[in-house]
């Protein structure tokens, strides 16, 4: 048995041995760099090795703790939109007017990517990415669940004569569900003073809001 394999050895009996406070740091870890790697370069392009060298972690320790690279990053997925499918629930139990609740929609969203600034990142590769990534359950469930939230408004909307009459839903639905998600350039392209990453909030609620402007049927307050 060679040196490494005995080191090895000795890392993992360590995991397993190691206090609570011990192995929720190392998931911990392991989570953080997950989420980095993976959002940066994509499901497919990154190894166990690599996140094991960036997390400065015995890869051993990625297998005992997720059971494989698939695992960790349904995990990392799960912790990207777990929030986002709450705040989507707080928005419908309330109750509101059409162009409110698609307003709050968008809030709830650009919220939640304020505090997981990986989340469109994640989005984006699902949809550009589909057949290279395992089944990303979470990802199709928000997806789905904020489609059927916006048709839904819209829908109450042209009932209430709030929006046009000949609004085509589907398509506006599609419209707004990708004007949630934030702008595809990034700020540092257009080296345009006063833009930061950190105005991605107000701008998205902003767009949002002077679209909903061209659809309703009065105008929409500030």
């Amino acid at each position: 048995e060679t040196n490494e394999s005995i080191k090895d050895r000795l890392l993992m009996l360590q995991y397993i041995l190691g206090g609570s406070e011990m192995k929720k740091n190392i998931t911990e870890r392991i989570l953080l760099t997950a989420t980095s790697l993976f959002a940066e370069i994509g499901f497919a392009n990154v190894t166990i090795k690599q996140l094991a060298h960036a997390a400065n972690i015995n890869p051993a320790a990625i297998s005992y703790y997720f059971g494989g690279k698939e695992t960790l990053y349904q995990e990392v997925l799960r912790y990207q939109f777990s929030p986002a499918i709450q705040a989507l629930q707080e928005v419908t139990n309330c109750r509101l007017s059409a162009t409110e609740q698609l307003l709050a929609y968008a809030e709830a969203i650009t919220t939640v990517q304020h505090k997981q600034p990986f989340l469109t990142s994640f989005w984006k590769y699902r949809l550009n990415h589909h057949a290279a990534i395992p089944n990303c359950f979470i990802i199709n469930e928000y997806t789905v669940q904020l489609y059927q939230r916006i048709v839904s408004a819209l829908s109450y909307g042209i009932s209430q004569n709030e929006f046009l009459p000949d609004l085509e839903l589907y398509p506006t639905a599609f419209v707004l569900l990708e004007m949630m998600h934030g702008r595809s350039i990034p700020v540092w392209i257009l080296i345009e003073p006063g833009l930061s990453d950190s105005d991605t909030h107000k701008h998205t609620l902003q767009a949002v809001r002077h679209y909903l402007r061209g659809i309703n049927r009065c105008v929409v307050t500030d």
